[in-house]
């Protein structure tokens, strides 16, 4: 037995699971009071989280981040 391709893939993730969560919750509550983000919004907003961690030195998500 080797590592999970599930553990090995959390090492390469950019936003931590529980800053995943919080964009999740924004998406949700978003959709939910009638103002769905579109894809584009959604890749700003994981962006800002990785600027407001890393300030200029950071590397934005990935063109498929969302798929």
């Amino acid at each position: 037995g080797g590592t999970a391709m599930s553990d090995c893939n959390i090492t390469k993730q950019k936003l931590t699971l529980a800053e995943e969560d919080v964009l999740v919750n924004y998406l949700l509550e978003s959709a939910i009071r009638g103002f769905p983000l579109t894809l584009g919004e959604l890749y700003q907003e994981a962006n800002m989280i990785l600027k407001s961690k890393y300030r200029d030195d950071y590397e934005l998500v990935g063109e498929n981040w969302a798929s």
